[in-house]
């Protein structure tokens, strides 16, 4: 299955400094990138939140970010604001370069995301049966690829997104990056007490809605939801969730009624 990916931007990255200055700004290590390969990053700010998630692409040597389109100034504002007399450019190609997720099929060329999910960049897509964009989330749900748009930015750390799991979206032997103190500290000392699922609900749920858990002692809800679909008359939802509450009916914080049922992913098994 193919999808044109237009809630998302694309920026070209040029300049004798763009491997050095990146790898100072996001979470991974942005240095062991191969040729024709994608790695997904965090930006975080001082206390470690996220202000937004990025794919980072070397395609035949050229750079690129794809970076949600809502976000995507944001991002641009962040990276200009510290790059000081660094040698880098960026420049948006978004009406130049289509951004083609792929799920399941895919060629030798196609770059990997996680998991069975892949991503092309094409100057045409005219050839291209692309189906519904509901299908897209609902693939990135199951695969438990996240997403953070403005609704979710800033208030989650690496680890609440699943990204420190074999260091998918972060490396803890780089250097320093915005907040990786508190991501280290959290890596090292502590064990995160929310982390990443994937659930389905009686009724419909939005991006940023509370949930709750009626067990639950933190003063704090039990989790976010941060990405949802709809197929097949069901709605999957992707959201951080108090660990504990693994083993526990969980609910819509504004609708009591509405209960959420967690469904069985290889990340159940960590917990």
């Amino acid at each position: 299955m193919y999808f044109n990916l237009k809630d998302r931007s694309l920026i070209r990255v040029t300049g004798s400094d763009c491997l050095k200055f990146l790898n100072t700004q996001f979470t991974n290590n942005v240095l062991n990138m191969g040729v024709n390969s994608l790695q997904v990053n965090a930006y975080c700010q001082h206390q470690g939140k996220i202000q937004c998630l990025v794919w980072l692409i070397n395609s035949n040597g050229n750079f690129y970010i794809s970076v949600l389109t809502e976000l995507k100034d944001k991002l641009l504002n962040l990276l200009n604001k510290y790059k000081f007399f660094s040698d880098v450019d960026f420049e948006d190609v978004s009406s130049k370069i289509y951004q083609i997720g792929i799920a399941d099929c895919h060629n030798p060329n196609d770059l990997l995301i996680k998991d069975n999910l892949y991503l092309r960049l094409s100057n045409d897509i005219s050839s291209i049966n692309c189906s519904d964009h509901a299908e897209w989330e609902y693939q990135c749900i199951i695969n438990l690829l996240p997403e953070l748009n403005e609704i979710n930015t800033e208030k989650h750390i690496p680890q609440m997104i699943n990204l420190d799991l074999d260091e998918f979206g972060v490396s803890f032997s780089k250097g320093c990056y915005p907040g990786q103190e508190v991501v280290a500290r959290m890596h090292y000392l502590g064990k995160p007490k929310r982390r990443l699922f994937v659930l389905q609900s009686s009724q419909f749920c939005q991006i940023g809605d509370k949930l709750i858990s009626k067990e639950s002692e933190s003063l704090k809800a039990s989790g976010t939801v941060i990405r949802t679909t709809n197929i097949n008359e069901s709605q999957y939802i992707l959201a951080i969730l108090e660990v504990k509450n693994l083993e526990r009916e969980v609910y819509l914080e504004n609708d009591p009624h509405t209960k959420l049922t967690i469904v069985n992913n290889p990340a159940y098994a960590l917990y």
